[in-house]
């Protein structure tokens, strides 16, 4: 406000006590002579500007705040002064001086219209979906000094419900590929096995345009995004956000029991391995799917400040700096499948092959072991719910990942069994035999002692 403070000192103290006397008293302050704010001095949340056009710094102060991101979502203002004019097909136009300045989708700015011979004040609010764009002018209330503020109809919903048509203008998504059939295969489900996550990403998202009334262009990259030299490539550097991905460790299997007639092999669920730590000291042997981000989350460099991921990369994963036991998902289960195995996979996926190769009661023997934990600072928000709300979320879900296979049968299938799983075994019986054999030699050598002695005996 420009107000002079010798002239308005009285009406700056009146202000003053009456916020202070709130429910939530609320602090002011006001800027002059082309003064500014910091940027970490507020809480965004908290934070109110008004501004009047009026003062000769007044576009100075807006160009400042545009370049700053104060019209960004969070920040509220309040402009006074004259700001739309009619033109001549009596529609409302947005003063010259708002050309440059960044008022979004997200943005909350009211601009007061003062009408000539009345008392009645009405409130708008003016948005730009892009910066080539024409503005977007939103009734939002009206105020008289008898009736006070009357909210417009319009403004029941919010901002995110009313702000939903984009008017076919283009949004930008990207999508990190592996094959470049991909590129043309987005929506299909002819091979789910390739690029599986972009592929059941990019159905749910496509549903955000028809939302949104906005046409989609798609951008390509070969990886999520690796930081180097000071910034990041890939997806990451593309959207200028962090991905993650959760993978699963599973294992399986397995002791040993016989009855008199067979050797056979119980297959049974084991919860003796829970933990990274406990995979670390078991015998399992371990393999990573064939996948671009294993050879980050794999390296020696995510796992410098976590020991256990650290010594569980260098004795099992690589011994000698060089990543082993890296397969494609389905040799990866099929290995499992046959042998104590543990194996590194996006499971959404890995699960359609063990539900289609797997009998029902190895199905019981899977386990899951996090292995990436998110340790991002910010808190991930995610704005789909209406897609979750209708289903339609969970429908691509279910056409493209498998959920973990139900345990319908435990213990309920014999196998055959090779020599190293009863070998153990083989020995205790060899043992045993010799042991026997031994006991008998000696019986037979005891005995006859015994008849020796005795029949001396009779004849003396």
């Amino acid at each position: 406000m420009c107000w002079e403070s010798n002239k308005y000192a009285s009406v700056e103290a009146k202000l003053a006590k009456m916020l202070a006397k709130l429910n939530r008293p609320i602090n002011i302050r006001y800027l002059r002579n082309n003064e500014t704010i910091d940027n970490d001095n507020y809480p965004n949340n908290n934070l109110l500007f008004v501004l009047n056009r009026t003062c000769e710094d007044a576009n100075t102060f807006l160009r400042w705040a545009s370049e700053n991101l104060k019209f960004r979502k969070s920040y509220r203002w309040l402009i006074l002064g004259e700001t739309l004019t009619i033109n001549d097909s009596t529609r409302y136009v947005v003063s010259p001086d708002f050309n440059d300045i960044k008022i979004s989708v997200d943005s909350e700015v009211i601009i007061i219209d003062e009408k000539e011979n009345s008392n009645e004040v009405v409130l708008y609010t003016f948005y730009k979906l892009k910066p080539h764009t024409e503005w977007i002018i939103e009734d939002y209330g009206t105020w008289t000094p008898h009736t006070g503020f009357t909210q417009s109809k319009d403004r029941i919903e919010s901002n995110v419900m009313r702000r939903k048509n984009f008017m076919g203008e283009s949004l930008i998504t990207s999508v990190a590929i592996s094959d470049n059939r991909t590129k043309t295969d987005l929506l299909g489900l002819g091979n789910i096995f390739i690029d599986t996550p972009a592929k059941s990403s990019f159905r749910i998202i496509v549903l955000l345009f028809d939302f949104l009334n906005a046409t989609k262009v798609v951008k390509f990259s070969e990886t999520w995004g690796y930081f180097i030299n000071g910034s990041w490539n890939g997806m990451i550097g593309t959207l200028g956000r962090l991905v993650m991905f959760l993978v699963f460790l599973a294992f399986v299997f397995l002791y040993t029991s016989y009855s008199a007639n067979i050797v056979v092999l119980l297959q049974s669920t084991s919860n003796q391995i829970r933990t990274l730590s406990d995979l670390l000291h078991s015998r399992l042997e371990l393999g990573l799917e064939r996948a671009s981000f294993n050879k980050f989350y794999f390296s020696s460099a995510y796992t410098a400040d976590d020991p256990i991921k650290k010594a569980l990369v260098e004795t099992k994963i690589a011994p000698k700096g060089v990543l082993t036991n890296v397969m494609d998902i389905e040799q990866g289960v099929r290995t499992m499948q046959k042998k104590p195995f543990a194996f590194n996979m996006n499971t959404g996926t890995g699960y359609r092959i063990v539900s289609a190769i797997f009998q029902e009661h190895e199905k019981c023997g899977l386990q899951e072991i996090e292995y990436i934990t998110n340790s991002n600072p910010w808190l991930c928000s995610r704005r789909y719910i209406r897609i979750q709300e209708h289903g339609l979320s969970d429908r691509e879900n279910r056409l493209i990942y498998a959920k973990k296979p139900a345990c319908t049968v435990m213990g309920g299938s014999f196998d055959s069994v090779n020599m190293v799983d009863f070998y153990p075994v083989c020995l205790i019986l060899l043992y045993g035999m010799i042991l026997a054999f031994l006991l008998l030699g000696i019986e037979i050598f005891v005995h006859r002692k015994q008849m020796k002695i005795r029949n001396q005996l009779q004849v003396e």
